[in-house]
């Protein structure tokens, strides 16, 4: 399927630039395999970014198919539109809008796949979705960002059903367009001096106090003494399956999560 559209033409377009939000093809393509999109069906796509995904959807609904893509950045949706009129995707209409509250004017959608990460399955997208009708989206594990889940959900007689759960994730979903650099969810405490970045994230905020004086501590040791340890992914033990680890981890004992990050 990815043979039949050209990543390079919407990741790296001349006019437009290389653009910072594309999902790997690697991941898209596993993800479209777990939506089983079939020919004529009606997809609604939340996450434009650079377009690709759309010609993907496109490829697969045919000539008797319609993909509508939405993303909150007009900037990325102006130029996939073109992107897309320039290589004869015509079943692909691009949308500036909040993704979250789905698109009633095209549902109801027989396939909605998002490449962006709700704060929970939204129910603008169950009740704008066919009956049987397949969702792929991430969804979090923790209340903190970047634990993450990519969930396969069928929905028959308005009841969602979880089929399938696979490791993986995109960014949280936003109203408007903002700094990717910083989730819009679960920060407890933020550095944006130049000479200083960071965030950290604690799902035990409920026992911090109001001036977040623990994760602010904890994020300056951080900080002040940055180190990798061996658990690292690239560090870690031969065959040691550390997405796994990490999921059992946030199913399993959440409350003590910490994630912090600081930009490259």
């Amino acid at each position: 399927m990815s043979q039949t559209v050209d990543y390079t033409r919407y990741a790296h377009h001349p006019g437009r630039g290389e653009t910072a939000m594309r999902s790997n093809p690697d991941a898209i393509a596993r993800d479209l395999d777990t939506l089983d999109v079939r020919p004529g069906h009606r997809v609604l796509e939340i996450g434009t970014g650079s377009g690709y995904s759309g010609a993907l959807l496109a490829a697969l609904v045919g000539e008797r198919g319609t993909v509508t893509s939405l993303d909150v950045d007009a900037f990325l949706v102006d130029w996939a539109r073109l992107i897309h009129h320039e290589h004869g995707v015509r079943t692909v209409s691009c949308v500036t809008a909040d993704g979250v509250a789905g698109h009633p004017p095209d549902a109801p959608y027989d396939r909605i796949v998002a490449w962006c990460t709700p704060p929970r399955l939204p129910a603008a997208w169950t009740d704008q979705l066919a009956d049987d009708g397949l969702i792929v989206t991430p969804l979090p594990v923790a209340p903190v960002p970047h634990v993450t889940v990519v969930a396969r959900i069928r929905v028959t007689g308005g009841v969602p059903t979880a089929e399938a759960i696979a490791d993986g994730g995109y960014m949280p979903t936003t109203a408007t367009p903002g700094d990717s650099d910083t989730p819009p969810r679960h920060v407890d405490w933020e550095y944006r001096r130049p000479d200083r970045t960071g965030w950290i994230s604690t799902a035990w905020r409920d026992h911090d106090d109001p001036l977040h004086t623990h994760a602010r501590r904890l994020l300056d040791r951080l900080l002040d003494h940055p180190h990798t340890p061996p658990t690292q992914p690239d560090r870690a033990p031969s065959g040691f399956d550390w997405s796994s680890w990490r999921s059992w981890i946030a199913a399993h004992h959440p409350d003590g999560l910490t994630v912090a990050a600081r930009p490259r």
